[in-house]
């Protein structure tokens, strides 16, 4: 849907479960 932005200094998580 939409792109997941950078949470903080983390690189966007993609979920997968």
């Amino acid at each position: 849907v939409t792109p997941i932005p950078h949470n903080g200094c983390r690189p966007p998580k993609r979920r997968r479960v």
